[in-house]
């Protein structure tokens, strides 16, 4: 079986890399090469310090050491399951990525194909605005309205873009940590 190289944080404050068998695409998979993944300073640092709000809950099964970082990122189908008609091989894709050379894709999930020339830096941002994406889709008509994005970390800082884009006005950004204002 072919091997792959992925980052793993087995206990707080420690990050490995290591070797893992690359996984056959099952039934509405697809196998992706990745290019690039974003790092959520957010919950991947709340993660790695363990201080996450979940990593205590018994109810919650996620996150847990060890644990294999990462949730947005680029790369190229390199094989399909049966039944996968949404991508084909040779595609390129965002998708919730792991940092990992080689990752499976649900179909069910979010995957959606994007054009040679997309940089694979930005591209792999793009599972990441889905957080205020979803808010700007539920706010309704914005332009020339008021918008307050409470948080100016990354999620925040593409709120901003992308309510601005909308046409709201004016834009207020509020965080209490002074680098961020």
């Amino acid at each position: 079986m072919a091997k792959g190289t992925r980052a793993v944080m087995p206990r707080p404050y420690e990050v490995e890399i290591e070797e893992y068998d690359i996984p056959e695409p099952g039934p509405g998979q697809a196998l992706i090469e990745n290019e690039a993944s974003a790092i959520s300073a957010g919950t991947e640092l709340a993660v790695y310090t363990g201080i996450h709000q979940w990593l205590n809950d018994p109810t919650r099964t996620w996150p847990r050491f060890p644990f294999v970082p990462g949730y947005s990122g680029v790369g190229r189908v390199v094989a399909v399951g049966e039944g996968v008609n949404k991508v084909a091989v040779g595609d390129r894709v965002i998708y919730e990525a792991r940092h990992e050379t080689h990752g499976l894709a649900n179909m069910a999930g979010i995957i959606t194909p994007i054009g040679p020339d997309v940089s694979a830096k930005v591209a792999a941002f793009a599972v990441l605005a889905r957080f205020p994406l979803t808010a700007l889709v539920q706010s309704g008509p914005l332009i020339g309205q008021t918008v307050a994005v409470f948080g100016q970390g990354l999620i925040g800082q593409i709120a901003l873009r992308l309510f601005s884009a909308a046409g709201a006005y004016p834009l207020i950004g509020i965080d209490p940590v002074a680098r961020r204002r």
